[in-house]
């Protein structure tokens, strides 16, 4: 079997280690965010996606139930106002 090309083993190297550093990043937010700074980080980096997704799969990525995304959602609107 002859090797790969060195151009796609980079490729790979480098694909490989952005998805490191980006899981890495994932659980540290989860170990020093709170589920509300989680959300407001999330949608500061995703505006795009803001009535887009639906809350259940919002509540997913974040690690908390549609009913404790519901509540800080409320919670904020609250505060808002």
């Amino acid at each position: 079997m002859e090797p790969g090309h060195v151009c796609w083993e980079r490729l790979a190297r480098r694909v490989a280690e952005q998805h490191f550093v980006l899981k890495e990043r994932r659980e540290q937010e989860f170990l020093e965010l709170s589920a509300e700074e989680r959300l407001v980080k999330f949608w500061e980096e995703h505006p795009h996606l803001k009535g887009r997704i639906p809350q259940r799969d919002v509540a997913a990525y974040l690690g908390i139930t549609e009913v404790a995304l519901s509540r800080i959602m409320s919670r904020r609107r609250k505060r808002a106002e």
